[in-house]
């Protein structure tokens, strides 16, 4: 017989490991006031493990637990200070307990008065870079709270991104940062001083790093004065050192003669009340009088490897003997001369009693008939549109020289477009200018604004007067001046012998012709070859006229076509034309 039966089988978790503990942080930086909460969560294999914060301060603490069947049980326990103090920085322990033994975890708070920033460089702050390499600038630092400002600035001018320079920001943990400003070929204008600055809503902070960009050396002058001082003047960061060297006949180099040593060398900067970031001129000097024989003088200009040289050809003349008889001549003529010089003086000293008259630019104002107003440029106000960043000027060779100023070959960078060079004349003054000289600059630069634009004169482009001496910047002519241009045309001139009505036929056109049309195209007249000689045809001589000045490429191609180009008489009216219109656009001006 088969029996059946019914038994209860009781089953229940037997703890063989310790209970596990999570912890939703394990270190928390906070400020006065804000609310400090974590929370422990507590896995066993049933709900019979015990759970608890363990902290000596006053904390709220909140329990909620779950059944995860098969997978145990989960109490979580969270701890929670509504606004923190200083006082309760600290570690918080959270414990937990089964037969089997205790486990914790701790997590610690650390409470601030006020944020902080701590900013520090991780390279040295004065860094060499040699003009056209790139260069990187790299700072950490950490804040709490977070940063709300982050920016690089060159000579206290923030830096925006772009092709030249751009900046790179990386979080690399819960309060800690890196910036790194990356600079593209560094041009020899773009040493200086560049700063990283960060702050918060509590603190603030910043370094500074000092870039200087070593340029290559030139020699900007090598001249003999009047006094037989041999003088050379060379540019360059670091400062160059100049070497003078002699050899005996004509030659192109003297490198191999021994060095000879300089009678003085000066250095100047730029400004010497702040270290110097562009390049140094050093003048070194010699007395020719050492030399006794024909030769050349080299003079060359060494730095950091590169360098740069010119030479000087001189002839040394023969000493003339005096007879012994000619001494009693000679100081007749002295004492002559020195009469003479007492005369001159007494004089100069009379003229210079007389009431002084300065020249200087007038505008004139004409009121009614004859009369007129003379109005002083220096009273005339300055628009500021016209000024230009001086660090987008690139300068190039002088163009002519004064006994007070100059005008220098320049590339201007973005003068009316973003992207565009553009080769300008830079007038400025030299540094043995007197305070009359900076003022006369100043009132052309006036008057010029004054004026206004006209394509048959010599326009206006920009201006420097800020942060550093007055720079005047105008189109560059690349034939140079009208004159010295017809004094080298005057080999090549054509002179057309055409039939007996030809001549009569030009002068008939222009009195029938009402006005020419480049005039009013507002441009400037064709260059015509003559007839009965074989010379460019006036395709290939004219050039389209652009508005502005010149780019460097129209520079290129004007000095190669000048040795190309003949004159005739169509182009002398042609020049008489156009200086007639702009004498007539400077008299409306009045």
């Amino acid at each position: 017989e088969l029996m059946k039966s019914n038994a209860l089988l009781n089953c229940f978790p037997v703890h063989k490991t310790l209970p596990v503990i999570t912890l939703s942080k394990s270190y928390e930086l906070l400020k006065e006031g804000e609310e400090f909460e974590v929370t422990c969560i507590i896995t066993d294999v049933d709900s019979s493990v015990q759970a608890s914060w363990i902290s000596h301060k006053s904390a709220i603490v909140t329990s909620k637990s779950r059944n995860l069947g098969d997978y145990g049980y989960e109490r979580k326990l969270t701890l929670n200070i509504r606004s923190v103090g200083v006082n309760d920085s600290g570690e918080f322990t959270c414990q937990a307990e089964n037969p089997f033994g205790k486990t914790n975890a701790t997590v610690t708070l650390k409470a601030l008065a006020k944020g902080f920033v701590h900013l520090f460089a991780t390279m040295n702050t004065t860094i060499d870079i040699n003009a056209g390499q790139n260069g990187n600038l790299t700072v950490e630092y950490e804040a709490y709270p977070k940063p709300k400002e982050e920016v690089w600035m060159y000579m206290n001018e923030t830096l925006q991104n772009s092709s030249d320079h751009y900046v790179k920001f990386k979080t690399v943990g819960s309060n800690s940062y890196t910036s790194e400003l990356h600079l593209t070929r560094l041009k020899g204008t773009e040493g200086g001083i560049y700063t990283f600055f960060v702050s918060n809503s509590d603190a603030s902070s910043s370094v500074t790093f000092n870039v200087y960009v070593k340029t290559k050396p030139e020699i900007l002058t090598l001249d003999i004065l009047s006094n037989g001082i041999l003088q050379c003047v060379a540019a360059g960061f670091p400062a160059p050192t100049i070497y003078w060297y002699f050899c005996p006949g004509t030659e192109q180099r003297c490198f191999d003669s021994p060095t000879i040593s300089p009678m003085d060398v000066k250095i100047s900067y730029t400004n010497s009340s702040v270290p110097s970031f562009e390049r140094i001129l050093v003048e070194s000097t010699i007395n020719a009088s050492m030399f006794r024989s024909t030769g050349t003088v080299c003079c060359e200009a060494s730095s950091n490897g590169d360098r740069s040289s010119a030479f000087f050809n001189f002839a040394i003349k023969e000493q003339i003997r005096t007879h012994t008889l000619f001494t009693p001549l000679l100081i007749a003529f002295g004492v002559a001369a020195g009469l003479m010089c007492i005369v001159v003086m007494i004089l100069v000293y009379i003229y210079l009693q007389k009431p002084k008259y300065e020249v200087q630019w007038k505008v004139v104002e004409e009121i009614n008939g004859n009369n007129y107003v003379y109005i002083d440029p220096t009273q005339l106000p300055y628009d500021h549109k016209w000024e230009f960043p001086r660090n987008r000027l690139s300068f190039g060779k002088t163009l002519g020289a004064g006994a007070f100023g100059k005008v220098v070959e320049a590339t201007a960078y973005g003068l009316f477009k973003s992207d565009a060079a553009m080769t300008v004349a830079v007038k400025m003054l030299k540094t043995s200018a007197h305070l009359t000289e900076r003022e006369a600059l100043m009132s052309e630069l006036k008057v010029l604004s004054y004026l206004g634009n006209h394509i048959n004169i010599v326009n206006l482009l920009g201006a420097c007067t800020i942060g550093g001496p007055t720079l005047v910047i105008t189109e560059y002519c690349c034939y140079g001046d009208l004159l010295n241009f017809l004094r080298r045309k005057r080999d090549s001139f054509i002179c057309s012998k055409h039939e007996e009505h030809a001549e009569t036929a030009v002068y008939e056109n222009l009195l029938h012709q009402a006005e020419p049309a480049a005039d009013v195209a507002n441009e400037y007249m064709d260059m015509k070859p003559g007839v009965s000689y074989a010379v460019p045809p006036k395709a290939d001589k004219k050039r389209p006229v652009k508005s502005g000045s010149y780019t460097d490429q129209d520079v290129t191609l004007s000095m190669s076509e000048d040795d190309e180009l003949a004159l005739d008489v169509e182009d002398l009216l042609s020049f008489s034309y156009q200086v007639a219109k702009g004498m007539s656009f400077l008299a409306s001006k009045n």
